[in-house]
Parts: C-alpha cells; sequence; structure tokens
C-alpha cells in the first residue's frame, strides 16, 4: 500500500490542519416509546483536514500524480497522522476531485480530506 506523500520538509500536513474521531451508533425506537442503542461498528473512525500552502510546483506536482495514481476516492493508501505519527493502513481520500490553487509563484494551496475506512 503506497504512502501518502509528504512536503519536501518531511511533513505531513501544516498549520491549521484538523482531525476528527468519528463514533457511529444505531438508534432502535419502540413503540411504547423505549430505545436500544448499539455501536455500528467496533472502534472509532478517523478524518484529518490537510490544509497545503506554499506548496512548490514539484510539491503540487507530487500530490496530483498520487491523487491520480490512487483515483480518488477509489484507492486505499496508508497515512500517518501528523499528531501521534500512528499509520493508519485503510485510508483513502473523500473526494475525487483535487483542486490547487496558484496564489503566486511556487506558492500552490490545497485541500484535501483523508478517511480511515472500516477493515
Amino acid at each position: 500500500m503506497n504512502p501518502f506523500p509528504r512536503l519536501k520538509s518531511g511533513a505531513i500536513a501544516q498549520y491549521p490542519a484538523g482531525r476528527r474521531t468519528v463514533y457511529s451508533t444505531w438508534v432502535g425506537q419502540f413503540v411504547g416509546g423505549g430505545e436500544q442503542r448499539f455501536r455500528e461498528y467496533p472502534s472509532a473512525l478517523r478524518r484529518w483536514l490537510i490544509d497545503l500552502r506554499m506548496l512548490t510546483a514539484a510539491e503540487v506536482a507530487a500530490i496530483r500524480e498520487f491523487f491520480a495514481g490512487e483515483q480518488g476516492r477509489a484507492g486505499m493508501f496508508q497515512f500517518e497522522d501528523p499528531w501521534d505519527a500512528t499509520v493508519y493502513e485503510n485510508c483513502s481520500f473523500e473526494s475525487d476531485e483535487n483542486e490547487v490553487r496558484w496564489e503566486g509563484e511556487e506558492m500552490g494551496r490545497t485541500r484535501i480530506v483523508i478517511r480511515q475506512n472500516r477493515n
């Protein structure tokens, strides 16, 4: 499985970045008003918002090439959590599109959402 590309500095993400832990609970409601709850999957899933700025042309090319190779959200890859360096094996992009804006020479900007998939 391919790892998510690093920037030339060796970093995975830049600040500000965001991460969220997602839980899923099923709630069944009975006619008498009672409820029953249980988890839909055994552990939490994670999502990361990676907002990259001031990217060089080479960094943009590497990210675009990786995105195209993974075919957007169809692919699966390794992602290292920028906060605690845990490597998650089964991740994918949350979108089939990756927009890059140029804010000047050698100043590319993109926003990527990565999600952990259920095993």
